[in-house]
This record gives C-alpha cells, structure tokens and sequence, in this order.
C-alpha cells in the first residue's frame, strides 16, 4: 500500500500537460522566461510524499522509493 501511494505521488509530481497553446510555441520577439511557479499538483505531491515521511518514519519509507 505504501508503494502504491509513492507511485501516485511521484506520478502527479511529472504529470505533463499535453496541450500546448500557439503562444507558447511561438513566442513573442523579446520575451523572457520569467520565473515559473511550481504547479499546484507537485506542491500537493511533495506534501504528501513530506507527510508519508513523517508518519511512516525514513527508514520505513526509504525502501519503497
């Protein structure tokens, strides 16, 4: 069970979005990346692989990853 919930983690955490829009293809002339903000989807993946850690303790957890 506990692996299971590590794979799910993991997997939301490089979930990529597949639709991808002109303007992101085609930038404007001049444009920067500007710093990007994590997704709410790795923010929500790293708590709860950071709450397993906790409740299941390090050593318990380590194997399965």
């Amino acid at each position: 069970m506990l692996k299971g919930l590590l794979d799910l983690a993991c997997k939301l955490m490089i979930d990529i979005d597949t639709d991808i829009d002109d303007d992101w293809m085609n930038p404007k002339p001049g444009f920067k990346l500007k710093d990007e903000q994590e997704e709410d989807s790795v923010v929500f993946a790293l708590e709860c692989i950071n709450r397993i850690f906790h409740a299941a303790g390090e050593n318990y957890v380590m194997g399965p990853i």
